[in-house]
């Protein structure tokens, strides 16, 4: 897993634009090196494929198509191919145990954010993402890699950039390797029988009107980490709240 969030500069690079670009006001801060925010689904998919390509990787991602499900929900359904051993976006179970520290036995595991119980030491949050300009109050990304990162050494992940998960959301999912429902949910919420604990409930299979998850919370939130929520991919939905983390599975014989 990446220890930041792709960047502007990673993703010009390798696409040749941006899907958003921020105002940027702190002077003491890389621009290029902000996480890359406002891209759907399928530009995180298609991007993973082309870097994957020039690093001499194989593509994980096929079969990319902007599919409409009906009631006015659109997303961008995918074939991917977890064996091959290029870069691809994190399934919501492998994020989770990513952020928490890696297992329940992790000093990590309960904190609240990713790393820490307080969040402006390990995250750019509403508290503290305001720009520098006193004529700028909204919240803005940050240069990645500045606040403490977790056991893992993984940065980020509370904070400035939620980050695009593979799984399509569904209301309620385990906590994955404990089996307790994470607090912050729906009252009444069932757990679907599949999912159970020690699993990863990957879903591939578009939910009408659930949308794909995203997780970590932004700049312009404090959420803690046990915080689910998603995201439509229509035009009109893009945010400059999501951006992306990658991972990837090598080969035995890399």
């Amino acid at each position: 897993m990446g220890q930041c969030e792709v960047t502007e500069e990673l993703y010009k690079a390798v696409t040749g634009s941006l899907p958003s670009k921020m105002e940027m006001t702190d002077t003491d801060e890389v621009s290029k090196l902000r996480p890359v925010v406002g891209l759907t689904a399928g530009e995180a998919f298609k991007f993973c494929n082309a870097l994957s390509e020039k690093m001499g990787y194989d593509p994980v991602y096929s079969d990319i198509a902007w599919t409409n499900l009906g009631n006015n929900t659109y997303c961008t359904t995918v074939t991917l191919d977890m064996t091959k051993n290029g870069y691809r976006l994190p399934t919501e179970a492998e994020w989770e145990y990513a952020a928490r520290g890696a297992g329940i036995a992790a000093e990590d595991w309960n904190y609240k954010y990713s790393g820490n119980d307080k969040i402006k030491k390990v995250a750019w949050c509403s508290y503290n993402s305001t720009g520098t300009s006193d004529e700028i109050e909204e919240g803005i990304t940050h240069e990645v890699g500045i606040k403490k990162p977790n056991a893992l050494y993984l940065y980020g992940m509370s904070g400035n950039a939620s980050e695009w998960c593979q799984d399509f959301y569904l209301n309620c999912i385990t906590y994955y390797g404990s089996g307790k429902i994470p607090t912050g949910l729906e009252a009444n919420s069932v757990v679907p029988e599949k999912f159970e604990s020690n699993t990863d409930p990957y879903l591939n299979t578009p939910q009408i009107g659930g949308g794909r998850v995203k997780r970590g919370g932004s700049y312009a939130d404090t959420i803690e980490l046990n915080y689910r929520s998603s995201n439509y991919e229509t035009e009109s939905c893009r945010s400059t709240e999501i951006g992306i983390r990658l991972v990837r599975r090598p080969y035995d014989n890399e």
